[in-house]
């Protein structure tokens, strides 16, 4: 909902060891807010069971990446 965020853009399924509570869940962020949230579903049902906000307002979020040992990255510019 728009309440939440203008324009979501789509990032990673984390798998890092250095953020063991992100484990799993899916990272987006939103480009007007900064703000980063994590999303984690349930495999079996397919339905959001959580969806928490992980970094509160920043810079604008235009991109998401990831390293060769599963730690995400996002791009401000």
């Amino acid at each position: 909902h728009h309440d939440l965020g203008k324009s979501i853009t789509g990032g990673n399924v984390y798998r890092g060891k250095d953020a063991p509570e992100l484990e799993g869940a899916f990272l987006y962020g939103d480009l007007t807010t900064g703000q980063v949230y994590a999303l984690w579903v349930d495999e079996a049902t397919k339905q959001a069971t959580a969806n928490r906000l992980v970094l509160e307002k920043g810079t604008p979020i235009f991109t998401f990446g990831e390293d060769d040992d599963g730690e995400t990255y996002f791009s401000t510019q």
